[in-house]
């Protein structure tokens, strides 16, 4: 219903097939209202994950693009179509892809392999405590480890971490 209302107060500004639109008591040509559709996507997209906004942000720049070349509405749609298709198409595929990168570990993956300083002894078959960088965490051994020993993170299990 509003963007009815908001079309309703489109009106032709010039010869050129610019349009003004009267929003909030004040005009604001075709070429700005992509602009500031662009920057509320962008907003969006700081708030979203997924770079579906930010997959409009193209086709919205490249109809402000074509609004400030003088075109008319139905040309800059279409630029506007254009530039989400492609971005779609290519863009948000590549961007998704770099997001997930799984090749490096993160968050307790990365502990795994560390070495840890054995804070309180660890006998076989009981919780001991280690230092891995300047965190303390629970360990448990299958080899019993005095404190001050050197041991290395073998695996996580919930909190508590496997050492050798």
């Amino acid at each position: 219903m509003k963007l009815f209302l908001l079309l309703q107060q489109t009106t032709i500004a010039s010869d050129s097939g610019d349009f003004m639109l009267d929003w909030l008591g004040a005009p604001m040509f075709s070429w700005q209202f992509w602009m500031l559709v662009t920057v509320v996507l962008l907003i969006g997209e700081v708030f979203t994950l997924g770079f579906l906004l930010g997959a409009l942000m193209p086709g919205s720049i490249l109809a402000a693009i074509v609004a400030a070349m003088g075109f008319g509405m139905n040309v800059q749609l279409a630029a506007f179509s254009v530039g989400v298709i492609l971005s779609l198409l290519f863009l948000r595929p590549f961007f998704l892809r770099r997001m997930s990168d799984a090749s490096e570990a993160s968050n307790v993956e990365a502990i795994v392999g560390s070495p840890a300083k054995v804070l309180s002894a660890i006998v076989d078959g009981e919780t001991g405590y280690v230092r891995v960088g300047s965190e303390e965490w629970r360990a448990r051994s299958i080899a019993d480890h005095e404190a001050g020993d050197l041991v290395e993170v073998t695996a996580v299990e919930g909190n508590t971490l496997l050492v050798k």
